[in-house]
């Protein structure tokens, strides 16, 4: 949306988000459906694997300056004589800037 763009919001372009099932545990026979059957099962597997976890797909902009991780890597919030507090306000302003404006937005 129009009303979400921001100087300080990276731009979400696609999404999807995708249910991981379990899959047949080693060493087991599976049937046709990919279900672990034990020698006692006498058929009529129902092919109902249970989803474990989602896996999140996000296609996003194009950010050309770099990461948050980046900037902490090469010591961005240090200067020779400790925590360069300026730089960490800074960051921390363009922060809640982005969160203000999305949060007035919805």
């Amino acid at each position: 949306s129009s009303s979400l763009i921001h100087p300080n919001v990276c731009q979400t372009y696609h999404y999807r988000i995708k249910p991981v099932k379990e899959s047949a545990k080693q060493g087991l026979e599976t049937d046709k459906c990919g279900s672990a059957m034990v020698s006692s099962d006498l058929g009529g597997s129902s092919c109902t694997d249970e989803v474990h976890s989602y896996e999140v797909q996000l296609v996003l902009e194009y950010c050309d300056r770099s990461s948050l991780r980046d900037a902490l890597d090469a010591g961005l919030f240090l200067t020779p004589d400790g925590v360069n507090y300026a730089a960490q306000l800074e960051c921390a302003m363009d922060v809640a800037k982005a969160m203000l404006h999305l949060h007035c937005n919805n």
